[in-house]
């Protein structure tokens, strides 16, 4: 009797079971921002982070910065772009010698001067002089001025002032501006126009104003032009010999063979890497390519990073 009592009771309960409704809905929000805020605290315990003000993240004790892994050739392709500056210039010694002696003997010295330098394109010229710049014991002004954009050529004067944040009346006062800063300004200054030969005009005013400047003996303005033709002086402005204003020429030749391996090799050993991405024989291929063309290191460099 026992048993056989045990066995309906069982069968009531199973019963009764197979008949309770069973809930499909899904929990209420209000029970999962419950159950996810009981989660999210047990890992704050479990891993305390402490974050301070310059981005280290302390965690358990030990600071760490998260930062994702670049890749060999991502940072390969960086270092041989166009825009990347070099880590160190690779030969020209004469011609950093004579940019040197003229920083020293102008503005360095608060007095003026100018210099023009000339070269095939790619030949490192103004990289060169930007990195004399930065080399400088001296601390000065220098702006480096693009005469490319510039429509007419007496725009260079204020665009010289707005690269160093000089204020002027209007376009027609910029070049008394100018002058006021050349001949009454605190210290020297240093302006560097790249592709200067974009302010050639029908007599060269603006060109033969800006050397004048530079040459006087009360100057404080150190001019540096930078343009691919080597007779751009003598063809163009004849008369600065007249005016007293010839300046400085300083010509940059192509790059040779030896000098684009020893600067494409110098981007590459800055990328800490196991195995070299470009092979030693690659290098010197695309020199020899470029050097027996037009010798310009862009294009190695285009090369390399293309490949």
């Amino acid at each position: 009797m026992p048993a056989a009592r045990s066995t309906r009771t069982t069968a009531a309960n199973r019963k009764a079971l197979a008949e309770t409704p069973i809930s499909r809905q899904p929990p209420a929000p209000v029970a999962l921002a419950a159950q996810k805020a009981a989660v999210v605290a047990t890992l704050k315990s479990a891993f305390p982070v402490t974050k301070h003000s310059n981005g280290v993240a302390v965690v358990s004790g030990k600071s760490a910065k998260v930062a994702k892994p670049v890749s060999s050739f991502v940072a390969t392709k960086t270092v041989l772009h166009r825009s990347t500056a070099p880590p160190q210039i690779i030969g020209r010694e004469s011609e950093q010698a004579a940019i040197r002696q003229f920083l020293q003997t102008t503005v360095e010295k608060g007095r003026g001067g100018s210099m023009y330098i000339s070269g095939n394109p790619g030949t490192g010229k103004t990289a060169c002089l930007q990195t004399l710049i930065k080399q400088s014991l001296t601390s000065f002004p220098s702006v480096l001025v693009n005469c490319v954009p510039l429509t007419r050529p007496e725009q260079a004067y204020a665009a010289v002032l707005d690269a160093l944040n000089v204020e002027y009346d209007g376009a027609d006062s910029a070049l008394a501006g100018l002058e006021r800063l050349v001949f009454k300004g605190k210290g020297a200054f240093l302006v560097i126009l790249d592709e200067v030969d974009s302010l050639l005009g029908s007599k060269q005013e603006v060109l033969y104003r800006l050397f004048e400047l530079a040459a006087h003996p009360d100057s404080r303005l150190a001019l540096v032009g930078i343009a691919n033709a080597l007779d751009l002086t003598d063809r163009f402005l004849p008369r600065l010999q007249a005016r007293n204003c010839v300046p400085i020429l300083l010509n940059f030749n192509p790059y040779q063979v030896n000098d684009i391996v020893a600067i494409l090799q110098s981007r590459l050993d800055s990328v800490a890497t196991g195995e070299p991405v470009i092979q030693k024989a690659a290098l010197e291929l695309c020199a020899r390519k470029v050097a027996a063309t037009s010798g310009d290191l862009r294009k190695a460099l285009d090369v390399c990073r293309q490949a």
